[in-house]
């Protein structure tokens, strides 16, 4: 479960019934409520220092949910954190015009507890992925995943926030681009074919004993296995990111091991290569390694 204990949650419904169920199951897990049973109370209330969160019945009597955060936008009101109580009749359509609107979120009544944790709990992975990706400069990532899926996923997490995403389907495979180019950061997948992650990692940190320099490597695995972490720890990897993958964990791994990150570094100072010359000449595409 998120942790929800002391944030604040505006509650928009007119069904007294719906609301007071609400305010308990939303009061039982440590959050501050406050209520309202219309949209010109909702708007009332939203004024202010706004709540952290902004729950909404899409079918109130005398205005929509949707209505009201139309309104609420012409105000100003930032809707990232309003999640919409959507009717299973008009679900689809209604969600569509949520997404249009920018609402943080949906859930469809009648409101399960566990999908209302999991509409917060992915709001409050947006706002703690934001401090790990401001203080992320443009990164050349390496990403040895050999499933597909997985692999797609990652890319599209990295490429939104303007990073390089070179794939590499084994180990054996991340090693030859490692050796013929230059990456900022390897996110390599533990279970492989030809060669699993631990391996490659080992022979990396074998070769850059007799190089120099430090790669940053992050595990990545779905096998979150007791004394997973202290072996990929072991085999001289920097930090560890269980599947699946969520945004604001591979960030915060990112973040964590880079030696530049958070620390107000400019693009042109990474560290992969310590040589004076490693930011020099960069391109769009693939830059060569140098010896």
């Amino acid at each position: 479960m998120p942790q929800l204990t002391g944030l604040s949650v505006l509650i928009v419904e007119d069904n007294s019934a719906n609301r007071e169920a609400l305010e308990k199951l939303l009061a039982s897990w440590g959050m501050r409520t406050a209520s309202a049973d219309s949209a010109a109370a909702a708007l009332t209330r939203w004024g202010g220092p706004a709540p952290d969160f902004v729950l909404i019945d899409s079918s109130m009597s005398d205005v929509d949910g949707l209505q009201l955060a139309e309104e609420a936008k012409r105000r100003g009101k930032s809707l990232k954190s309003a999640i919409m109580m959507l009717s299973p009749g008009s679900y689809h359509s209604m969600a569509a015009r949520c997404r249009e609107l920018g609402c943080g979120g949906y859930v469809v009544k009648p409101v399960e507890s566990l999908d209302l944790q999991l509409a917060l709990g992915r709001l409050i992975q947006k706002h703690d992925a934001a401090p790990a990706l401001a203080a992320l400069p443009r990164l050349r990532i390496l990403l040895a995943e050999d499933n597909l899926v997985n692999q797609t996923l990652a890319i599209r997490l990295l490429e939104k926030q303007g990073h390089q995403v070179f794939a590499a389907l084994t180990g054996k495979e991340a090693l030859e681009k490692i050796e013929e180019n230059e990456f900022d950061v390897v996110l390599m997948d533990v279970q492989m074919p030809e060669m699993d992650g631990i391996a490659a990692t080992c022979e990396l940190r074998r070769k850059e004993k007799k190089t120099g320099g430090h790669l940053p490597v992050i595990a990545m695995t779905a096998y979150a296995m007791k004394g997973d972490r202290e072996r990929c720890l072991e085999a001289g990897m920097d930090a560890y990111l269980p599947k699946p993958i969520n945004s604001r964990e591979l960030f915060q791994a990112i973040a964590s091991a880079l030696p530049f990150a958070g620390g107000g570094a400019a693009e042109n100072s990474r560290a992969v290569d310590k040589t004076p010359s490693s930011a020099e000449n960069q391109t769009p595409s693939l830059p060569a390694r140098r010896s």
